[in-house]
């Protein structure tokens, strides 16, 4: 059976390619990462893989051909957390993208792309147009749609949108491997997703099915947004006339964005007050608390239920969400790991990364089974409507 094998642009800590590889199979060809922190953990996970480095920086002609190509590129110039220059921004990465492709030795079968759903309205549908254009002059014609890490089961929005486009030439399917189950870690480590240089900002678009993922089923999904990528769509005014825009912007990093569970209350193993004991149940710990070294147990209070869905989930505790700081206790690297959906370590067991360096590499990298759920969906979708 032929391999498939994966070449990953904008790779972060490889959150996406590990979607990928959840949903469809394969195997790391390359990846191309310049940042220090991601470089640092990807060489940590994926030693016999070579990093490019910059992709303007690479002979692209002399690089190994890949079935699919994975990028997850910047978002900072389409979040509504910025200026939403979208193009005009020096941080515009998208265009590189399509030149590098361009220049391989063989198109790829299938690209998969991650961002922010920003990118569908920045610059007036400007930045959308500019993708469409390029997968078009390249000769792909792309599904896309944007999830929650909520509807996946995560204790946090989380909003992103994907993009899966197949080139026009290829009649060979690349078609879903099965249900998808929560991505495992290789033998290397832990799975390989988009990265940026800075941590984004919350991007809220409602999603519109419910998924049923280890045998839990998010609850209350919303309308959501999913189209097809044409030439016929590259007028910017018109991608997202009818739809409404984003309504609100969140000036902190929705990577924690269960918000007051980093902030959850302490109380010594066996002696809650009235108010904070469960109905029913013993004042000692239960099967939900975590308990740090000093014997404090955490109360998740009214996200107990969410922590507990994505513990179910994940298959392992929540960590502490917070740690002693200089100032106080902050947050910790290990519990916004967890809410990534990541093993423990993949990120913060990386020798020589500082907490700014994980948090900046967590911040920037997407839920691998939210990224693996989406490109299932769309796969799915675009095989029923050419098979």
């Amino acid at each position: 059976m032929t391999r498939i094998r994966i070449g990953s642009l904008c790779t972060g800590y490889g959150g996406l390619d590990a979607g990928v590889r959840a949903a469809i199979g394969g195997e790391l060809a390359w990846v191309a990462d310049p940042a220090p922190g991601p470089s640092a953990i990807l060489a940590h996970h994926h030693p016999e893989v070579p990093n490019l480095g910059d992709i303007n920086d690479v002979d692209w002609e002399s690089v190994e051909p890949v079935d699919i190509l994975t990028a997850g590129f910047p978002c900072q110039p389409v979040s509504l957390a910025g200026r939403q220059a979208a193009t005009a921004d020096e941080r515009w990465l998208f265009d590189d993208i399509c030149t590098t492709i361009g220049r391989l030795v063989s198109l790829p079968r299938l690209l998969v792309f991650e961002n922010v759903p920003g990118l569908l309205t920045a610059g007036s549908g400007s930045a959308m147009a500019r993708v469409v254009h390029g997968l078009a002059a390249l000769g792909y014609v792309g599904s896309w749609r944007t999830l929650r890490a909520a509807d996946i089961g995560a204790p946090h929005r989380r909003d992103r949108g994907f993009c899966v486009a197949r080139h026009t030439d290829d009649d060979i399917r690349v078609r879903p491997r099965g249900p998808v189950q929560t991505p495992q870690p290789n033998p290397a480590g832990s799975p390989s997703g988009a990265a940026a240089d800075a941590p984004c900002q919350s991007e809220r678009e409602p999603t519109d099915q419910t998924h049923t993922v280890a045998g839990v089923r998010p609850t209350r999904p919303e309308p959501g947004r999913r189209g097809v990528l044409t030439s016929a769509d590259a007028q910017g005014h018109r991608w997202h006339k009818g739809r409404p825009k984003p309504t609100r912007q969140l000036r902190r990093s929705d990577v924690a964005e269960c918000g007051g569970a980093a902030a959850a209350h302490t109380h010594r193993a066996g002696s809650r007050s009235e108010l904070d004991r469960k109905p029913d149940r013993p004042e000692t710990v239960d099967e939900h608390d975590v308990t740090d070294a000093s014997g404090c147990v955490l109360d998740w209070g009214r996200y107990t239920a969410a922590i507990a869905r994505w513990e179910h989930i994940t298959g392992r505790p929540a960590p502490e969400p917070t740690e002693p700081g200089k100032n106080g206790p902050r947050l910790a690297a290990a519990f916004v790991e967890w809410l990534m959906g990541l093993p423990a370590g993949h990120v913060t067991g990386v020798s020589g990364l500082t907490r700014t360096a994980q948090l900046t590499a967590l911040g920037n990298g997407v839920v691998p089974l939210q990224a693996a759920t989406a490109i299932t969906q769309l796969l799915t979708t675009t095989e029923g409507e050419t098979s």
